[in-house]
């Protein structure tokens, strides 16, 4: 604290009007004597201050003229006449061109805004210009000083590990400076000062990354340093509120209280409103978690005073109004829980706004300024950026054109492969199929011309992958599932991957079986298409075998040579086209599902469905059906 001669003081007001006219006489070290003996925000020594400024401007002394605006920030009791003063600083260091009287102007300013008005945007403004005003400055103490307050900044952001790093810095160069014996009084003061004020502000922020052994062991070293008020009584209180939030963390609410109220009562005092809010916010949660929440209450209520008289918000005591509304409403006070809801989302409001744009500042104007390399760096990645999403734009054309031409082309083909399969409908209505050495025939299913040496039907090694992985997962399984079952059983009888039998390129005029018996056969296969038993689910070779009074074999060797086609190929090409001609011909059947389609004409499984028709159609179920229906609006 300031040496107090009040005597002197006395004897200086009574005769002000003979000191006044004496001014030229006095010297700055008087006149600073005299004013030093006052606290801070104490309006009193503005008497003396502003004898200090005249005498300066008249003997047009920048130097001194700067000095006197910087104390007539100190004393001067409210944060206008403060501002005035920080502005009148500025303008003459920059008229000086005096570049640390121009950074530590800046700071003053900065930290005008930051302590007395809280307008952390302005404040954070003002100390990047005093950052960048010091830059290759020898006064180390100028440039500590500047870097703490920018770590003020990061640490209100939320920072904390970025901040405590600025911290340790800030630190370790005052606790250094301020054991040397060979400088005056009040430089060892304000060298401690910032030591004690770095020290804090690490704890607080190891406080908040949890590292609480950290923190403990900060709070011991400043406590243990100032065992009483003595000259540092701000830097006291903030220990003392520390080792009270600490106590409230472990638990210890009697010495918890003890040391938040001896914090409360320094604070008030200084008018360190922020510092009070913080303490009055955990007087508040102490008391609740004690069960006092009429006491912890009026703790709470006080925050909001402060906070509506001096319009600031901080996220550490935004709690607050949770706890007034929870309160208000157990005590049925619906309007006192709308004012407090209302006051919450002014704070939100005021954290919103004010967060991202002291980030953006300070991500982009300090650390730009800190790590030049950096800078360069975010320059070159910005660069990068741009070429980087011009690679991709082009690379996402180049991927939609031939994703749209492939597709456009896919299109075309299924429309083409779709005229094809009308065609191909027709002409098998009017195929015939050979007979053994005679002139009859009759109409009937030939999935081949003439001749035609390979099948008709469309060749696709996926869909025969397909059909052998469907077939091994159920083979490998025992299925409860009827319709599962019949599903397996049709899959195996009428599989795609067999082999040809041995007669299946005989000639036929060295045909081993009798003409007319063959001849019978065929009549009664045409019978069982025109019927359309093939539409029964299981439908094995014997079974039908049985229906044209056949066996196994003969019927094989007709299907083999003289339908030239398979029997497994056989039945499910009748199922196929019997169930393709009922959707060109109702357009009803259109808007079955796949289950259903497949249940018409006789195949158990939806899979199998979708395999057999690709296989003989040349394309699914769904993309026939797309076809059919524009093919439809264009009629």
């Amino acid at each position: 604290m300031r040496n107090n001669n009040l005597f002197l003081v006395i004897i200086i007001i009574l005769f002000s009007d003979m000191f006044k006219g004496q001014e030229k006489s006095v010297s700055y070290d008087s006149l600073y004597k005299l004013f030093n003996s006052y606290n801070e925000n104490d309006h009193r020594a503005m008497v003396f201050v502003n004898m200090y400024i005249k005498k300066a401007s008249r003997e047009n002394n920048l130097k001194k003229l700067v000095s006197g605006y910087e104390e007539a920030i100190y004393y001067s009791p409210t944060p206008e006449q403060k501002l005035l003063y920080a502005d009148s600083a500025v303008i003459v260091a920059i008229k000086l061109k005096h570049k640390d009287l121009i950074a530590r102007s800046y700071l003053g300013k900065g930290i005008v805004y930051y302590y007395n008005t809280r307008n952390y945007k302005k404040a954070l403004e003002e100390y990047l210009k005093a950052f960048k005003s010091v830059n290759g400055s020898r006064d180390d103490y100028l440039k500590n000083k500047v870097v703490y307050h920018l770590a003020i900044v990061k640490s209100y952001l939320g920072d904390y590990s970025e901040a405590a790093g600025y911290f340790v810095l800030t630190a370790d160069y005052f606790e250094k400076n301020m054991i040397r014996k060979d400088i005056h009084p009040n430089t060892r003061l304000n060298q401690e000062a910032g030591y004690y004020n770095s020290i804090y502000r690490l704890s607080r922020c190891y406080y908040n990354m949890q590292l609480y052994e950290k923190e403990d062991s900060l709070l011991a070293i400043g406590l243990n340093n100032m065992k009483t008020i003595g000259e540092h009584p701000v830097e006291y209180a903030y220990f003392q509120k520390g080792k009270g939030i600490q106590c409230i963390r472990n638990k210890k609410y009697d010495s918890a209280a003890e040391h938040l109220f001896i914090a409360e009562s320094i604070l008030n005092d200084k008018e360190d409103f922020a510092a009070l809010a913080t303490v009055n916010y955990y007087l508040g949660i102490l008391n609740w978690n004690s069960g006092k929440k009429d006491k912890s209450y009026k703790f709470l209520d006080k925050v909001d005073s402060l906070v509506n008289h001096f319009k600031f918000i901080t996220p550490e005591i935004r709690p607050s109004y949770k706890y007034l509304i929870t309160y208000s409403k157990a005590k049925g006070d619906s309007d006192k829980a709308d004012y407090y809801t209302q006051q919450l989302l002014k704070a939100d409001s005021i954290l919103i706004a004010d967060f991202p744009k002291l980030s953006s500042l300070i991500k982009y104007e300090y650390d730009g300024k800190v790590y030049e390399d950096e800078k360069r760096r975010r320059l070159n990645d910005k660069k990068n950026a741009h070429l980087k999403l011009s690679l991709l734009l082009v690379a996402t054309v180049i991927v939609t054109t031939i994703i749209f031409y492939r597709s456009m082309i896919k299109e075309r083909k299924l429309q083409m492969q779709y005229r094809q399969l009308l065609v191909k409908v027709q002409q098998n209505r009017e195929k015939i199929y050979a007979r053994p050495k005679d002139n009859k025939s009759f109409d009937g299913l030939d999935t081949y011309d003439g001749s035609a040496q390979t099948s008709d039907i469309v060749r696709d090694e996926e869909i025969y992958y397909k059909v052998k992985v469907y077939l091994n997962q159920y083979q490998d399984n025992v299925v409860a599932d009827k319709n599962v079952d019949e599903g397996l059983d049709d899959a195996m009888d009428c599989e795609v991957y067999h082999r040809p039998d041995e007669d299946e390129h005989q000639d036929l005029s060295q045909d081993r079986y009798d003409p007319q018996m063959i001849n019978k056969i065929i009549e009664k296969l045409r019978v069982f298409e025109e019927e359309k038993r093939y539409l029964q689910k299981n439908l094995k070779m014997p079974d039908v075998a049985d229906i044209v009074g056949t066996n196994r074999s003969i019927l094989s060797h007709i299907v083999n040579v003289y339908l030239k086609i398979h029997y497994p190929d056989y039945i499910k090409t009748l199922r196929i086209r019997h169930i393709t001609e009922l959707m060109l011909e109702d357009k009803i059947y259109l808007k079955y599902k796949m289950e259903s389609l497949a249940d018409i004409c006789g195949i158990s499984s939806r899979q199998m469905f979708s395999l057999h028709f690709r296989q003989i159609n040349g394309m699914s179920p769904t993309e026939f059906i797309r076809q059919r229906l524009k093919d439809l609006e264009n009629q």
